[in-house]
């Protein structure tokens, strides 16, 4: 099915231009590296560039939602409690985005 012009930019901005909640996501259920992370994305539909992951993951990491561990030669990223509170916080948007658009 071909999808039009409108629903193309919907779905741009319910994944790329908002990644931070999928990274969020992926972090809620146990800690990843980059590399793994950006894999995991693609379970959901999309594979946003690897310098788009790591901006995102500095940019979560500076405002505390995300920290970071260095095991080895990887670094592992978890999410701390800021961050799943930031998470819950989006996802019942979310749905109260949903439920006016049911209503």
């Amino acid at each position: 099915m071909e999808r039009s012009r409108e629903i193309l930019r919907l779905w741009r901005n319910l994944t790329t231009e908002t990644l931070w909640i999928w990274i969020l996501k992926l972090l809620s259920k146990r800690p990843m590296h980059a590399y793994v992370l950006r894999n995991e994305l693609s379970s959901f539909g999309f594979s946003p560039s690897r310098i788009t992951c790591y901006k995102v993951l500095y940019l979560l990491q500076f405002r505390g939602y995300v920290k970071s561990r260095k095991l080895g030669r990887r670094r592992y990223y978890y999410l701390t409690k800021k961050g799943r509170e930031e998470l819950r916080k989006a996802i019942k948007l979310i749905k109260e985005v949903e439920e006016k658009l049911k209503s």
